[in-house]
């Protein structure tokens, strides 16, 4: 899809990794909304170009329409980490020395030369690059132009934790090599950076502790559509109470998280709670979370037009992860719409929530087993921690 905008030498570029839409992913939501803020501060002066295919069926939405009207171009380029071909040769490259193989995927060759001509003939001022992902393409830039890179995430530290909870020695050391290079390359591009944002107070800590850098860290907290998820609603109907695990399943945090949970948690919640099941929910589970529906009370829905309704229905909603960064949009989510959370410390980090007042939290997998059976059968402690919740995301989040 390509859509040509004329041009103005005020302008401002917007490089996403891929067309935001349908919020079915935190990063998506994270980059909508983002990009929906910059298009209001800069009516009619903001362009997108995206990595990827572009918006194709969902073009009629009308949230997708709200941020297109604001938008005064969208330019969608292919990148290689889309084919399996693409895919390997991505890797390759990494392993012979380029970049990281997260980045190293996005790398394409039209999204270069489309920002080299646009920028040589003066059209953006500034240039915001969503994700450490887009910021390879700042060689491309030509003329006086400031950078705003958007860290979804400070990279390296999930690769760092990844190789923590691996447990095949050559995997791990593969692992640990990207987080190396990871590490390498996001310390230089926030260095090149005129202005970095990042989701919370930790990551700006941790990445002016490993840069060095003191001044241009800004935190934009990651946000909720407080209008879309309200406690009042459709909620699906179960036959059985169940407790909800949400997220992007091809998100190796997110299936790391699950597979533990089922294996390490699961069977002593069943044991005090056996009405109790699990539903996991979340667009293109692996083979190895297929493998796990049907068993010992687990249901692999996949993904879904709506997590709403799964989310108001739930007697407990569970973060269970070991491996991430930045904040979690889910649990201000789940925090907006009432539903009752049991979260690692990890999955609830960044954001400003008090164990035993917003959300329970535990880490070890009984004690977080425990906690799940328990807010899944108080409902008057489901209820309070919920009203907690939505207040916090009212005052902070919104």
């Amino acid at each position: 899809m390509t859509e040509v905008s004329p041009s103005s030498r005020s302008g401002v570029l917007f490089v996403a990794p891929q067309v935001p839409f349908p919020l079915d992913t935190g990063g998506k939501i994270r980059t909508y909304y983002q990009l929906m803020a910059l298009a209001k501060a800069y009516p009619g002066a903001v362009d997108m170009l995206a990595l990827g295919p572009g918006i194709g069926e969902h073009g009629s939405d009308p949230l997708w329409r709200a941020l297109r009207e604001r938008l005064r171009g969208v330019h969608c380029v292919p990148r290689d980490g889309i084919s399996r071909a693409g895919t390997m040769m991505a890797a390759a490259r990494s392993l012979l020395g380029g970049l990281p193989y997260p980045v190293e995927k996005y790398q394409s060759e039209e999204a270069a030369e489309w920002i080299r001509a646009r920028t040589a003939a003066g059209h953006y001022r500034a240039i915001h690059f969503d994700s450490l992902h887009t910021f390879r393409f700042v060689d491309a830039v030509q003329g006086p132009v400031r950078f705003v890179l958007d860290e979804h995430n400070v990279e390296a530290l999930i690769l760092e934790r990844m190789a923590q909870v691996e447990t095949s020695t050559a995997r791990r050391l593969l692992i640990e090599d990207q987080a190396r290079r990871t590490d390498r390359f996001e310390r230089s591009c926030a260095l090149q950076a005129h202005r970095v944002l990042l989701c919370s107070d930790d990551d700006r800590r941790l990445l002016a502790g490993r840069t060095g850098r003191d001044g241009g860290l800004v935190v934009i907290p990651n946000g909720v559509d407080l209008g879309r998820f309200e406690a009042e609603g459709e909620a699906i109907e179960s036959p059985n109470p169940y407790v909800l695990f949400l997220g992007s399943m091809d998100w190796w945090p997110n299936s790391d998280g699950v597979s533990w949970f089922v294996e390490s948690c699961w069977p002593r919640v069943r044991q005090q709670a056996p009405e109790l099941t699990l539903k996991v929910v979340g667009r293109n589970p692996t083979a190895q979370i297929l493998a796990l529906d049907g068993h010992n009370g687990v249901e692999i829905v996949g993904g879904v037009p709506d997590v709403r309704p799964y989310m108001r229905g739930c007697s407990a909603f569970a973060v269970p992860l070991r491996v991430g960064g930045g904040t979690r949009l889910k649990i201000l989510e789940a925090l907006s719409i009432g539903a009752p959370i049991v979260s690692t410390s990890l999955g609830c980090e960044g954001i400003e929530v008090v164990d035993g007042e917003h959300l329970r939290v535990a880490d070890e997998p009984d004690a977080l087993a425990d906690a799940v059976v328990e807010v899944a059968a108080d409902k008057v402690q489901g209820e309070r921690l919920a009203r907690a919740g939505r207040r916090l995301v009212e005052e902070r989040y919104g």
